[in-house]
């Protein structure tokens, strides 16, 4: 038992040796994989195995664990064990998926509020076609909703022009409004995601809508992820008028990612020390061994 198993298990070296299966760091309301007291993961070798375990002060935390088993002449001998504590890691995993699940509810949302919208108003227009007064106050209705969005939206026609973006596009993409209202889409992106564009619009005629990621390029050249959500539009004799796309900025969910691989990368390399250093440690015991029957 080092000093390390004792800061995280909260228990002293006088504490646990000598102890039996069950440890007094498994949590009370779980059984250890394999059977109750363990023996059989003590006999299997082990890696990579996460495991919850439970501090003297009661408060839970996460390892990862190596086991080898040392046999001699056919005969168990001792087991090395090594933890690698991944209670941050979990933590962020968590984070992250709630980060994930909270991002698709929030654009499943808008997706469908923009398109109830785009059906309502469809119906006024179709409604008050001959009343120009009524019409221009359900455009100023909409329009104050969509202008008032915290995502991003954008409007092309049948050639893919960009017919429509709100204040909140226009900010991601740092253009006016003058700048690329008439514009092709190509401007926006490289020649990776323009390719991503043009498959996921050619599917719009077809009445397909689709979700998808893509990265923009901005006004001064930085960059931006986002996932677009798309739809098509039709006119009431059913011809394809265009497409449009709720555009909602995903960099930070992206700099997160990849925060956690990098993190995942330094807790491999620290498993990997880990499992030289026990290497060592078992050629070190089989020595000892050896020397101590020779003695006897």
């Amino acid at each position: 038992v080092n000093p390390m198993l004792e800061i995280m298990t909260g228990y002293s070296s006088s504490e646990i040796i000598g102890k039996k299966a069950p440890f007094p760091w498994w949590p009370d309301t779980e059984l250890w994989p394999g059977n109750v007291d363990g023996r059989k993961d003590v006999f299997s070798k082990i890696q990579g195995i996460e495991r919850r375990m439970k501090k003297k002060n009661g408060d839970f935390f996460w390892i990862e664990i190596t086991n080898t088993p040392v046999i001699r002449n056919h005969k168990f001998q001792y087991a090395l064990t090594t933890w690698v504590e991944i209670t941050e890691r979990k933590h962020v995993e968590k984070a992250l998926q709630k980060s994930y699940d909270e991002m698709e509810n929030k654009v499943r949302e808008r997706t469908s509020e923009l398109a109830r919208s785009n059906r309502l108003l469809k119906v006024e227009i179709d409604k008050h076609k001959k009343s120009k007064e009524t019409l221009e106050k359900s455009e100023k209705k909409y329009r104050i909703l969509i202008e008032t969005m915290n995502e991003g939206l954008a409007v092309v026609d049948v050639d893919d022009k960009l017919t429509y973006a709100n204040f909140r596009l226009l900010e991601m993409t740092g253009f006016t409004n003058d700048e690329i209202i008439g514009y092709q889409m190509d401007r926006f992106f490289d020649e990776n995601n323009l390719r991503i564009f043009r498959e996921q619009v050619s599917g719009r005629k077809t009445g397909k809508t689709s979700q998808y990621e893509i990265e923009w390029i901005t006004k001064d050249g930085s960059r931006f992820h986002a996932v677009m959500s798309g739809a098509p539009m039709f006119d009431s004799t059913k011809q394809y008028m265009g497409a449009f796309a709720i555009v909602t900025d995903v960099t930070k969910l992206k700099q997160v990612e990849s925060s956690l691989r990098e993190r995942e990368q330094e807790l491999k390399l620290k498993a990997d020390n880990l499992e030289e250093i026990n290497t060592a440690l078992r050629v070190l015991l089989e020595k000892r061994v050896e020397d101590k029957a020779r003695v006897e």
